[in-house]
């Protein structure tokens, strides 16, 4: 016991770091769900695992399937317990920040392994931390994919510790993420080739083409209602109907990765660590399959790495940072190879330090996230609905009612039994025009009556026998 807290005391100035850093950035995505700023894509998440702890397995309204029809994230099976104790968005908005944080404490230990310097490990940690890719990510909807940095790093920390049992288990986890991941799997079975770990090589790019089988081939045969992943491959259907058809129009065609949006795109985050992962090519190839099949997508936020799009590149590009600044240490003598590696983590640092916090310091300084007491009015009233009701709200108000069966978004009516709108709020996806007449035609409808109407705030509830 004496001996392990002397090893914690030895790294207590990244535990200081990181501990603020999941104080802070849980206290913002606390406030940023109370004031009624998260949206569709956590309730997706909230009402599947509700559902699935009620017997309605990972079911969503939103798709009328299961989530894992949706994607193949089997890894929400982890949180499942977690939230079966606290059902609350607000369990799904820590666990988030507290994984990324997590990430982070294997990036030092992964840096201090290959550097054996604490001071430029925390730099490179810091960099990390404030990336503003992962910042946006941090400050957008919750998504499983905030699970690639944690498992990713954890593979390679593994890997050069020699942990194997870690190292296989983390391939393992990495898999459950989504169902892309087995080709990164394989890509890093290809790295362990490339580095003559034949045995792991073998085993790792095995698994990869295993379960791409599995969940691509044999997932599919049972469950054949519906094409597996539409979702995901709705955001490639200009390049064919299906993943063969897409796989084999991108390799045909270069040419669409070639746009201002995209190239910028590849310039902003290699900015971020001064393209230092060009010194390693063998590294850098860990980066290409996430790269190239997020800029393949024909959804804006997707190619410009906008939102949690960046998390399966991000640890990726930071892991082909470190081993760039390791070879370049190389290439200059002995004496210049420390300060070469101090000088290029600190000016990674700084980067992330000038250009990462100034989203937080917008919401902090324009008080983006307060929680008024509209919104708790709001909270209070919506506790009032019961568990088994339908439920009809708006896209800002939804994730709010989200732990119940069924679920929709206004002006998605659904038969709803109760209906609920903010007009002072967000009307997305609806334009004002359409939203001001649906607005009208429900208040209008004489299946509903209006229980409240206080400061925008609009209630309506089904009239019995309606």
């Amino acid at each position: 016991m004496i001996s392990f807290l002397r090893h914690i005391s030895r790294h207590k100035i990244i535990l200081i770091i990181v501990t603020a850093y999941l104080i802070l950035f849980t206290s913002i995505k606390f406030n940023q769900h109370l004031s009624f700023q998260t949206d569709g894509d956590t309730s997706i998440f909230v009402q599947a695992l509700w559902n699935t702890l009620h017997g309605n397995f990972f079911y969503s309204t939103f798709d009328n399937i299961s989530l894992l029809r949706v994607h193949s994230a089997y890894i929400l099976f982890l949180i499942l317990p977690i939230y079966a104790l606290i059902p609350s968005p607000l369990t799904l908005m820590f666990i988030q920040v507290f994984i990324v944080s997590l990430s982070a404490i294997l990036l030092y230990f992964l840096c201090l392994d290959l550097f054996k310097s604490q001071k430029i490990s925390i730099m490179v940690t810091f960099a990390y931390m404030f990336s503003p890719f992962l910042i946006k990510a941090i400050l957008y909807e919750f998504h499983f994919e905030v699970f690639f940095p944690l498992l990713i790093f954890s593979i390679f920390l593994a890997y050069r510790k020699q942990a194997y049992f870690f190292f296989y288990l983390s391939i393992a986890l990495l898999l459950t993420v989504k169902e892309n991941a087995f080709v990164y799997v394989v890509m890093i079975g290809i790295y362990l080739l490339i580095n003559k770990k034949y045995k792991m090589s073998l085993i790792t790019i095995s698994s990869g083409i295993l379960w791409g089988i599995f969940i691509f081939l044999i997932i599919p045969s049972i469950f054949d209602n519906i094409p597996p992943f539409y979702r995901q491959s709705a955001n490639y259907q200009y390049l064919g109907n299906n993943v063969i058809g897409i796989l084999k129009t991108a390799f045909g065609l270069p040419a669409i990765l070639v746009t201002n949006e995209r190239i910028m795109s590849v310039v902003n985050i290699f900015s971020t660590v001064i393209f230092i992962p060009l010194f390693s090519p063998v590294s850098l190839l860990l980066v290409l399959p996430p790269l190239l099949a997020n800029l393949m997508s024909m959804v804006t936020y997707q190619y410009n790495l906008a939102c949690h799009y960046s998390l399966d590149v991000l640890p990726f590009l930071y892991i082909s940072t470190i081993y760039g600044i390791t070879n370049i240490a190389s290439i200059v003598n002995k004496e210049s190879a420390r300060k070469t590696i101090f000088t290029l983590s600190l000016i990674i640092m700084l980067i992330s330090l000038f250009t990462g916090p100034i989203g937080i310091i917008k919401i902090i300084y324009k008080n983006k996230f307060k929680v008024t007491e509209h919104h708790k009015f709001i909270d209070k009233t919506i506790d009032l609905i019961p568990i088994d009701s339908k439920v009809c709200a708006q896209l800002l108000i939804v994730s709010h009612v989200a732990n119940r069966k069924i679920l929709s978004v206004f002006p998605n009516i659904n038969n709803a039994d109760y209906v609920l709108l903010d007009t002072t709020e967000g009307i997305w996806p609806s334009n004002r025009v359409l939203y001001n007449n649906c607005v009208s035609e429900i208040l209008k409808d004489d299946k509903y009556s209006t229980l409240i109407s206080s400061e925008g705030f609009l209630m309506l509830k089904k009239k019995y026998g309606k």
